[in-house]
């Protein structure tokens, strides 16, 4: 003996079962947009760092400071550079920290104030690079 099972269903039943097919669909899509935004971020931090690293190791800037995030960097003459965005002043207090200010002090540092620190001829380009990778560590 065989049991028959009936199924029936209305228009609203197949209305609901569109709907969370749909907000499904909606969510799954923003759920996607939100890894498309998420990961070539991810993938431009990485790249400012392997080029900011390279241009450190090149200028010789991990031999004199500990820098956050390049484990190469762990120079005990000059300053700590982490937390850098986060100090009011810097060159042994003399500058008001600014980005025109770490530009100048970039470009030439024995202009500023006496110093260790050598001039490490970067170019603009590469002064740029900096500044944006101290703004976003």
């Amino acid at each position: 003996m065989y049991t028959k099972f009936k199924f029936h269903l209305d228009r609203d039943d197949i209305m609901r079962g569109k709907e969370r097919i749909h907000s499904v669909t909606i969510i799954g899509l923003f759920l996607l947009g939100i890894i498309a935004i998420w990961a070539p971020a991810a993938e431009a931090d990485e790249a400012l760092k392997q080029q900011v690293t390279v241009l450190f190791m090149e200028k010789g800037c991990v031999g004199c400071h500990i820098i956050p995030g390049i484990p190469e960097a762990v120079g005990q003459i000059g300053p700590n550079l982490g937390h850098l965005k986060d100090k009011p002043r810097f060159a042994g207090n003399v500058l008001e920290n600014t980005p025109e200010n770490l530009r100048l002090w970039l470009r030439n540092p024995k202009e500023v104030k006496t110093t260790m620190m050598p001039n490490p001829w970067l170019t603009e380009k590469e002064i740029t690079l900096i500044l944006k990778y101290f703004k976003e560590m």
